[in-house]
């Protein structure tokens, strides 16, 4: 790593163990190697003590990728999420958003209101930006959430049917190989049979665009 300079971030599955980020016995040579020179440029470990930061959907197998950073020369703030295995779900949730419907009363409330909270802008010495800024941020946020209109959307994807949300739910109670496999086969089945009739249907409509 001589030939690297003001080196900001390292991450990568090295497939390396050590006491720094595995619950082993006894490091790799190689990867006290990668942890000296990382430290002699100046890098830390990122990584929560042996946390994956994969998983595989059976559940039985995981990767730890390592994250290393130097925050000198890092202008990003660093964000950490912590994955739980068990939080894990294959089944299809309904989501909520909130929206301003187009061309709406509501829109064109919203609208007034960014543009009165702009009018009363005012920037002087005791007040500095990052205030306004806030406030300005804080009432149209405030303005769009109570303007805005709830929606209930279907997170699934087109392909998804009932034969994959009961195979689903199987995997996840028994975790077997073979569910794996079955709700691996019934998924590339779905799809497949969705795609050809999203063809049938734009062959017979004449919408070839909708491909792209």
């Amino acid at each position: 790593m001589s030939g690297i300079e003001d080196l900001a971030i390292c991450a990568g599955d090295f497939n390396l163990h050590h006491l720094e980020w595995d619950d082993v016995i006894e490091n790799d040579s190689s990867a006290e190697g990668l942890l000296q020179e990382l430290s002699i440029n100046g890098l830390s470990l990122l990584n929560a003590e042996y946390t994956p930061t994969w998983f595989h959907a059976s559940g039985k197998t995981s990767v730890l990728d390592l994250f290393f950073c130097n925050t000198i020369n890092l202008d990003l703030i660093l964000l950490q999420v912590t994955i739980d295995p068990d939080a894990r779900n294959t089944e299809r949730m309904h989501k909520e958003k909130r929206y301003v419907p187009k061309n709406s009363n509501q829109e064109a409330k919203l609208v007034a209101v960014i543009g009165a909270t702009i009018d009363q802008l005012s920037v002087s010495d005791d007040i500095d930006i990052d205030t306004i800024a806030n406030r300005f941020r804080d009432t149209v946020e405030k303005a769009g959430i109570e303007l805005s209109v709830l929606q209930k959307s279907n997170s699934s994807p087109s392909w998804w049917n009932e034969e994959l949300s009961l195979l689903s739910r199987k995997q996840k109670v028994s975790k077997s190989k073979e569910s794996a496999k079955g709700f691996r086969n019934a998924t590339k089945k779905a799809k497949h049979k969705f795609f050809l009739n999203k063809m049938e249907e734009m062959s017979r409509k004449g919408e070839p665009w909708e491909a792209i």
